[in-house]
């Protein structure tokens, strides 16, 4: 009986406590089971988008390893200097094989997300389009042929003028009557036809410097169009650079976020289970929150540089433009010699040319407003005849053919123009004329020194940024591994979140500047590699 009861009470308590506490463990374990599914599903996601990445930060690694042993093994600043040189190498030749090899997805560009099957623009695309159908290109086009329209007039200046001439004339009154010579009341029909010829032989050879003149205009007009299409060509790659700087910040923010994600939904768990303490909740909480800020400020800023490109390249506003983030990083030549480059592209340069025709063509204008100081000669030539009736006499007329024929007149002569005084008017604009050609001269000179200058730090800041772009990558590889060590440790329980969120943003930071570091070095080689292309 006793056996009875007991086992009646041990159902009863199975039944109304040990039952429900596992029917609710077997939930959660649904639960726990479908979240990490969920988390497990986000990491896989996550490992396939980063693939190439980690490829390519562990080529980065190996690369930088073994430089790093022979710069530590250098026993001169040469030997290191060379080595950072082979760093420099090693890591354009990762970085262009990753990008070549690295697929682009529709996260890459917000744009891509807009449509399912469109165009990607890669650099020489955008430039190509920009300067097609660049207003500055066009309206440089349109004064050449302006230009072109001022060389005609100036050599249609200097060829023979001819007019004819033809008249009918009515006059009423006292008049000498030609039938009989004398004064009378008359009514006279007349009937005048001449032509003429005009030519300058000498006008202070004001006619031959303008036109030199429009013809060195012309030719500046060309280098114009020219630095037109590079300016566009330099304004459109700052403006993709930029959209590419906010595409690869928008993927490390999601990076960091879904990383956060993971790091909450452990600290969650564990906090159930007495491991971690609901501040460590509430740190990661506040993490993901701010790096969801971060990335929607990433998001609005590639908004805003993809508007400015298609700005810059006057693309249609309302249609889409989906650009490839894969830049490929030019790798510059071993010598970099400044003075040699500005030698070389010294007389090719567009800015340069300019400067140059500005410069005769200052001293040409001058030439021309000193021509007017000299004396103009000019030959003329004219035929002519008449043909006259008086209305009022009964007289016979005589008739119009044989008028004509014995009215006919010419005329042929020189004419000589000498400028005496016209109110210091001629001084002026001579005065003038040699402000404008100092201003030249000067102009000229700054220009030349402006150039040289550019130059100059086009090969600075490859060097500089080479080397910046070398430290960026051993920074971040040292604050990936530190990283990676710290999140072993705090899922170990050895450190605290704040640490290991210090450690994130750190990481986050290191890449950003990488970033960085890489796209203006890219920036600067490509300046540099436009000054190479003009050289002899």
């Amino acid at each position: 009986m006793k056996t009875h009861f007991s086992i009646f009470f041990v159902s009863i308590f199975l039944t109304l406590f040990a039952l429900p506490v596992a029917t609710e463990a077997a939930v959660d374990g649904v639960r726990v089971d479908s979240e990490s599914h969920a988390a497990a599903r986000r990491t896989t996601e996550l490992a396939e988008a980063a693939e190439l990445t980690a490829v390519c930060e562990e080529m980065q690694t190996a690369a930088l390893t073994a430089v790093r042993e022979a710069t530590n093994a250098a026993e001169s600043a040469e030997l290191a200097s060379v080595c950072d040189s082979m760093q420099l190498e090693a890591l354009t030749a990762v970085h262009a094989a990753t990008e070549a090899a690295r697929p682009v997805k529709a996260a890459d560009s917000i744009e891509l997300a807009k449509t399912d099957a469109v165009r990607l623009w890669d650099l020489d695309d955008c430039q190509q389009f920009a300067i097609e159908n660049s207003p500055r290109t066009r309206i440089q086009s349109f004064v050449n042929r302006q230009r072109n329209q001022d060389v005609i007039a100036a050599v249609g200046a200097m060829t023979p003028s001819l007019s004819a001439e033809s008249g009918l004339g009515w006059s009423f009154g006292r008049g000498i009557d030609p039938s009989t010579d004398t004064y009378d009341d008359l009514s006279n029909f007349n009937n005048s036809y001449s032509i003429g010829a005009q030519m300058v032989i000498f006008a202070g050879l004001r006619n031959i410097n303008t036109l030199r003149a429009s013809r060195l205009a012309r030719l500046r007009g060309v280098q114009e169009f020219q630095k037109a299409r590079d300016d566009v060509s330099l304004a459109t790659l700052q403006a993709y650079v930029k959209v590419v700087y906010c595409i690869e910040s928008q993927r490390l923010a999601e990076q960091q976020l879904e990383e956060s994600r993971r790091n909450l939904h452990s600290t969650r768990r564990q906090a159930e289970l007495g491991l971690k303490s609901m501040p460590d909740v509430a740190q990661f909480e506040a993490e993901v929150a701010g790096f969801e800020f971060t990335l929607t400020k990433q998001q609005n800023a590639l908004e805003t540089s993809l508007l400015e490109l298609k700005n810059t390249m006057n693309f249609p506003l309302d249609e889409p433009l989906a650009i490839d983030p894969r830049v490929a990083t030019l790798t510059p030549s071993d010598e970099n010699d400044a003075k040699a480059i500005f030698h070389n592209v010294h007389d090719n340069l567009p800015a340069m040319q300019i400067a140059d025709y500005v410069l005769d063509e200052s001293r040409l204008q001058l030439a021309v407003t000193r021509g007017a100081y000299y004396p103009s000669v000019s030959a003329y030539g004219n035929l002519g005849s008449n043909y006259f009736k008086n209305l009022t006499s009964d007289a016979a007329t005589t008739d119009f053919r044989d008028q004509i024929r014995n009215n006919y007149g010419s005329s042929v002569g020189l004419r000589v123009s000498i400028p005496i005084l016209n109110g210091a008017w001629q001084r002026t604009r001579v005065n003038r004329a040699k402000n404008e050609y100092r201003i030249a001269q000067e102009t000229h000179n700054e220009t030349i020194r402006q150039i040289e200058t550019e130059i100059r730090q086009a090969v600075m800041d490859v060097e500089g940024g080479g080397r910046e772009w070398v430290q960026a990558v051993r920074k971040l590889d040292a604050t990936r591994t530190a990283h990676r060590a710290n999140q072993r440790r705090f899922d170990e329980g050895l450190i605290s979140a704040l640490e290991l969120q210090n450690s994130t943003n750190q990481l986050l930071t290191s890449q950003i500047e990488e970033l960085d570091a890489r796209l203006q070095y890219g920036v600067k080689c490509w300046l540099l590699d436009f000054y190479r292309n003009y050289e002899n």
